[in-house]
């Protein structure tokens, strides 16, 4: 046993020295070429059934989240309160995960959940990561071989970088005579960084109209295999008022495309989620106490 878990330390230890091992082996082209032909978010194109897999990429029912390890998935932290505009509501206790292989979906419900050492606020510091109950296997029969790189240069360097994208968002914004459309369907698309700024990427729609949108809250985007930012807002909505209760785009589905979204940077969460990753490596994955809120 002691070996067992020396090795695993060993490996996971590694993983930090880039902050995380890539298994993805997925190689994603950086040209805005590339990007006109891929699938989209909105209006979005659903790839084929486990064509995403090798992301890691998973539902957390109404939001996005990608996994580090099997066992660990890092997505927003407004997706883990209920109340995320005061951030005062309790923990979402009842996440589920779902992870597409292309065969069965896996399921897994959330043992622990991770919150942000600084003021918990959207953008910058809107991240988390969960421990699941059940390790997901993106390789079919491995629970423990799959980690995700988290982007290791620094925020400006990501600056005019075409990411690829993948979350479970709306894939048709509204209209004014027509609701969005398509949550829970993970689509994809290459968007180009545009600026970082304060612990933060701002991602405009692309020249294929392509832009986050809601139910994409935790997802990220890839370079070169590497986990870059974590979608936090989307702004520059136009707002219809559908329902006719005198409220324009109060819901996700009375609200048309947005112009930008905004990511936590990865220089915000790299070292806090190599950390709590290594410190679950250490424990065997045990934890005694679930859900535990504020972890310093």
């Amino acid at each position: 046993m002691k070996k067992s878990i020396e090795t695993r330390v060993s490996r996971v230890l590694t993983i930090l020295g880039a902050v995380f091992l890539s298994a993805c082996g997925t190689a994603v082209p950086e040209d805005e070429s590339w990007s006109e032909s891929q699938q989209e978010i909105i209006n979005g194109t659903v790839p084929s059934p486990g064509g995403l897999a090798s992301f890691g990429v998973v539902s957390l029912g109404g939001c996005t989240g990608t996994l580090l390890t099997n066992r660990h998935v890092l997505t927003a932290h407004h997706c883990v309160r209920s109340d995320a505009n005061a951030w005062s509501g309790p923990l979402n206790t009842g996440i589920i995960a779902t992870f597409e292989d292309g065969g069965t979906s896996q399921t897994s419900g959330v043992a622990q959940i991770f919150e942000p050492d600084q003021s918990w606020t959207l953008n910058a510091h809107d991240y988390a990561l969960l421990t699941l109950t059940t390790p997901i296997k993106v390789t079919p029969g491995d629970s423990t071989g799959f980690s995700n790189t988290i982007y290791t240069g620094t925020d400006a360097s990501l600056a005019n970088q075409f990411v690829f994208c993948a979350g479970y968002g709306g894939t048709t914004a509204a209209t004014s005579t027509s609701f969005a459309s398509g949550f829970g369907t993970l689509t994809s698309a290459t968007i180009k960084i545009t600026g970082t700024s304060s612990g933060t990427l701002t991602r405009p729609t692309n020249t294929s109209n392509q832009v986050g949108f809601g139910g994409d809250s935790g997802s990220t985007c890839f370079l070169s295999g590497s986990v870059v930012g974590v979608q936090s807002t989307c702004g520059g909505f136009s707002n219809f008022d559908l329902n006719g209760n005198g409220t324009p785009g109060e819901s996700w589905a009375e609200r048309g495309a947005p112009s930008s979204c905004t990511d936590a940077a990865p220089s915000q969460f790299r070292a806090w989620a190599g950390q709590k990753v290594q410190v679950a490596v250490n424990v065997n994955f045990v934890f005694t106490a679930a859900m535990t809120g504020v972890i310093g």
